[in-house]
């Protein structure tokens, strides 16, 4: 994790300085220090800072908390509120945009650097988070084979664009037996008993709807309260099975042909032109 950028908006020198000296201790830098309103606004668009530490008594009563909530809404900038810890009606109103902290006045040393460390710690974790799932959303709308998650009560809750294609909607929300395989109850193939016990299932199911042959690979995914979805990939593999069946089709028609033929046959192998040795019977 690189080093934080903070922005500090507040009007005490002293409060300031403070917080600047607690700040170092950290190796966090100190972006910029805001004394308005106007100031705040202006530095958190040009500096764009990972946090910004911001007093609620900016200017007037109160204007700390509307340039913060006016900050966060347009540059998602991340804000903890420094307050007077008597201050309730302040506290009230600041906690309906929702700070990632606050850090009470007068200043202790080890709340400032532990709220300060903690905020930028989460965020940091979900910026990778974030991060994560897009890579793997992008990993799935590139996607040929058809992706789709359901709940344990076998409600859609994603599809991929080739699965969307291939329904000719998005069905989430929906049965899934009912979407993809037009059942009117769940499918005696389906992995989501064994895949709520955390197992991995694969196996071939041929489609009902219109006769193709699919690999479906389906898995667990848990979520944070413990819930556990089933992925199932499906990959089409009609014209493999189709290709096999027709060579193993040949096999047999040029085994009975033989089987039954009165001539003598024999194989020659040829090498550059010339027959280099012969396989009879």
């Amino acid at each position: 994790m690189s080093t934080a950028r903070i922005l500090i908006a507040a009007r005490d020198p002293a409060l300031v300085a403070k917080l600047q000296a607690l700040l170092k201790i950290l190796d966090y830098t100190t972006a910029g220090v805001a004394a308005s309103a106007s100031d705040a606004r202006r530095l958190a668009e040009s500096l764009k800072p990972d946090l910004m530490l911001i007093d609620v008594r900016l200017e007037e009563a109160w204007q700390g908390i509307q340039v913060a909530a006016a900050i966060n809404k347009q540059w998602q900038i991340p804000v903890i509120f420094l307050i007077d810890s008597a201050d309730i009606e302040a506290l009230q109103k600041a906690k309906a945009i929702e700070p990632v902290g606050f850090i009470r006045i007068p200043l202790d040393d080890n709340e400032v650097l532990a709220t300060v460390k903690l905020a930028l710690d989460k965020q940091w974790v979900e910026r990778q988070l974030q991060e994560s799932e897009q890579k793997y959303r992008s990993m799935m709308e590139a996607m040929s084979d058809l992706v789709y998650i359901c709940s344990p009560d076998y409600r859609i809750e994603y599809m991929n664009p080739a699965m969307i294609r291939k329904v000719g909607r998005d069905a989430v929300g929906e049965p899934c037996y009912r979407v993809f395989f037009e059942r009117m109850q769940v499918c005696p193939w389906c992995a989501m008993q064994q895949v709520q016990h955390g197992q991995s299932v694969h196996h071939e199911i041929t489609n009902p709807r219109d006769g193709r042959i699919y690999h479906a690979a389906s898995m667990p995914i848990t979520h944070a309260d413990n819930t556990v979805s089933k992925m199932s990939i499906l990959t089409d593999i009609t014209e493999r099975r189709q290709a096999e069946l027709a060579l193993k089709e040949s096999e047999v028609r040029y085994r009975r042909l033989v089987e039954s033929a009165t001539d003598y046959i024999y194989t020659v192998k040829v090498e550059n032109g010339r027959g280099v040795s012969t396989l009879h019977g």
